[in-house]
């Protein structure tokens, strides 16, 4: 009798242990970085030494994933395989050494393994499944090609098995183009004949979903990815994608040498490397639900985005819930540009990105002449920065040709004496031109007559260089093209002690800059707004110009206009860098005034009229088609307050992976049949013997 008690002891302390065992889940957790290898591997590393002891493993064993390197999915010539392979071993090596340099507390040993996969059908090889093993740490996706990486996993062993691996709590993560494909609604770039410059025209965004070409099945599905995301000038085409009703309406961009980690429910837990994690939320004040385009290349016009730049270290935003831990956005927000509204005695300032006769700025120097005085106008051109004399006769030739007139040269040099400006009287507007902002700062007292003239009336156009002075600061040395390394000034606009900002003219109470799209002063903008919080900071993209009269201020040209304000957001601790949460974006297409709405998360998007974009067939293909047709229509589109679900996608070739929770309860419930058939037999053991004489 002792006996059958102690057995139903034990059997209870086993049953106890099993409960408790199957209730313990790995959470599932994403390590990404937006581009380059050096921060990148240091901060994966140290995540995955962590998950390796949460694992209870005895090393750490890395995957190196390079399938984003390949050209083609189907073949891939001895040659390309050789030097793919070459690229895949020598980012292997990194990763194993920043792995073994990790010495945090606990740290294991750590081996880095390259999966040899290059094509679709090495995705089905039982071989190359076997490396997503039992003991398996992390798996890490090298910089290259979402879309050719997906082209080779999508529905094949190879992505059931990497599912199933992330299920059970294995590390996941990657570099560049290497994170984007963990977003299930996959932005694969710019549709052919879109580039950076274009980028907020509709139509521009390559962006794939269920059932058709798309991201891993187990990628977020309440938010889109975008690596690179200041480094290649990348904004304008998330926020274009964004605003595409068929997607998340919330955008991760992490820039070069910036990354996260991310858990499955949504939430950011920390922040790393020396760049910069941008949250942009276009669903909080319904941003998407109102957009419409404009213009006869339909540009989008957005308002009300939430702008946030995550802080480095310890995080917890919540990508789903679109929340922080405190500073959250208010119910309701209401804003007013008075700023950009001109004295009544003043002339209208015409702002234009470039001057040249390849777009429409024709048609508003025809408006500026005509407010003039038409052909009989004096125009006064005051030049700055023109120190060769054969450039200055050129730009003096160019001018006189665009606004079909002659006009009356000012030439403004550091030896210029101010007050010799012609009279008053002497002119009916002024055509502003500067060679290079800079040389600016060096004649200011010179100008000075530029904002009497202005006040009492006097029209001015100014162009690039002219146009930025004219507001209250700006950015000495701005990018002038698209990066090309990380040393370029693409990624110093976020370092404010990179940065000199200058005190400008002060002709309109707000930051300017211009070429925003095509040369990529997206981070000149974000440091004018956080260097001048209490003001409205403008950046025209390349075509692009702004109208401001004393009764409205309007967009213009052939692109759009982009608003950033920070004055009611909550800015970074001192020292921090540029961080800050809760900023506000809009985007001005051509025709519309620049007037905020009212930011409501209970508001009823107004109705407006929207393209509609016709998605692939969903039929799969072993080379899925990456290409989606624009088609536009006048249709309305009226989406409720909160986001409706989504309807389920129709069923994959590869089932989505296993929910661990219902993996350790089968195990459970396994385990105590078994137990109770054991108490039985062993209970009832005297019953079971041979029969008694």
């Amino acid at each position: 009798m002792k006996f059958r008690a102690l057995l139903f002891a034990l059997l209870l302390v086993l049953l106890t242990l099993t409960i408790v065992r199957g209730q313990e889940t790995i959470p599932q957790l994403l390590s990404l970085s937006g581009g380059g290898y050096q921060d990148s591997l240091v901060g994966f590393s140290r995540t995955a030494q962590q998950r390796a002891s949460q694992l209870g493993h005895a090393q750490v064993k890395i995957l190196v994933i390079p399938s984003t390197l390949i050209s083609s999915s189907i073949s891939i010539s001895q040659p390309e395989r050789d030097n793919l392979g070459a690229i895949a071993e020598q980012h292997r090596l990194e990763l194993e050494t920043a792995c073994q340099d990790f010495t945090g507390p606990n740290a294991l040993p750590c081996t880095a393994t390259t999966l040899p996969v290059y094509i679709r059908s090495e995705a089905s090889n039982p071989a190359n499944l076997a490396f997503i093993s039992s003991d398996l740490s992390a798996i890490f996706f090298l910089d290259g090609s979402a879309t050719a990486a997906m082209q080779i996993i999508a529905n094949t062993p190879l992505e059931r098995a990497l599912s199933d691996a992330y299920a059970r709590g294995v590390l996941v993560g990657g570099t560049g183009a290497g994170i984007d494909l963990f977003a299930t609604h996959l932005l694969g770039g710019y549709k052919p004949g879109f580039n950076a410059e274009n980028a907020l025209a509709f139509g521009a965004a390559d962006l794939f979903s269920a059932p058709g070409p798309r991201g891993l099945l187990f990628g977020l599905d309440f938010g889109l990815l975008q690596s690179d995301i200041f480094y290649t000038g990348r904004l304008g085409l998330l926020l274009n994608a964004l605003a595409d009703p068929h997607s998340p309406n919330v955008g991760l961009g992490l820039d070069h040498n910036a990354g996260i980690e991310l858990n499955a429910d949504g939430l950011i837990s920390q922040v790393y490397g020396d760049q910069t994690v941008l949250i942009l939320d276009a669903e909080t004040y319904h941003a998407a639900d109102a957009a419409h385009y404009r213009g006869a290349l339909n540009y989008l016009s957005l308002r009300n985005v939430l702008v946030h730049v995550l802080e480095q270290g310890a995080s917890q935003y919540d990508v789903q819930r679109r929340t922080f831990e405190q500073n959250n956005a208010p119910e309701t927000l209401e804003r007013r540009f008075e700023t950009l509204r001109l004295p009544s005695s003043a002339g209208s300032l015409y702002l234009l990105s470039s001057l040249t006769n390849s777009w429409s700025a024709s048609t508003l120097l025809t408006e500026f002449v005509n407010e003039a005085g038409g052909q009989q106008a004096r125009i006064l051109h005051v030049m700055v920065g023109y120190t060769d004399p054969a450039l200055a006769q050129r730009q003096i030739e160019d001018i006189n040709r665009l606004i079909g007139l002659e006009t009356l040269t000012l030439q403004i040099t550091p030896e210029t004496t101010p007050g010799l400006e012609p009279d008053f009287a002497a002119y009916d507007g002024i055509l502003f031109s500067v060679a290079d902002r800079q040389q600016v700062l060096s004649v200011k007292d010179s100008l000075l007559f530029l904002r009497v003239a202005w006040y009492n009336g006097k029209p001015i156009l100014a162009a690039n260089h002219a146009a930025v002075v004219l507001g209250t600061t700006f950015l000495r040395r701005p990018a002038n093209s698209l990066a090309s390394g990380p040393s370029t000034p693409v990624l110093t606009q976020f370092d404010p002690s990179a940065q000199t900002i200058d005190q400008g003219l002060g002709l309109i109470p707000a930051n300017l800059e211009t070429l925003l799209t095509g040369r990529n002063r997206w981070g000149g903008l974000f440091s004018l707004a956080y260097n001048s919080p209490g003001l409205i900071s403008l950046a025209l993209a390349d075509h692009a110009a702004l109208v401001l009269h004393s009764d409205q201020t309007v967009a213009d040209g052939e692109n759009i206009v982009v608003s950033l304000d920070l004055r009611y957001a909550t800015l970074g601790e001192p020292g921090s860098g540029l961080r800050f949460a809760n900023g506000m974006l809009d985007v001005f297409a051509p025709g519309d005034r620049l007037e905020p709405q009212l930011a409501d998360m209970a508001a009823l998007p107004f109705p407006a009229a929207t393209p509609v974009i016709i998605y692939p067939s969903a039929t799969p293909t072993t080379t899925p088609t990456l290409t989606a047709t624009p088609v536009p229509t006048n249709t309305p589109r009226v989406r409720p307050p909160t986001r409706t679900p989504r309807p389920s996608p129709t069923t994959p070739a590869s089932p989505p992976p296993r929910d661990p929770t219902t993996s350790n309860m089968m195990v459970f419930f396994s385990l105590l049949m078994l137990i109770v058939i054991l108490l039985g037999v062993l209970i009832n053991r005297p019953q079971l013997g041979p029969p008694k004489k």
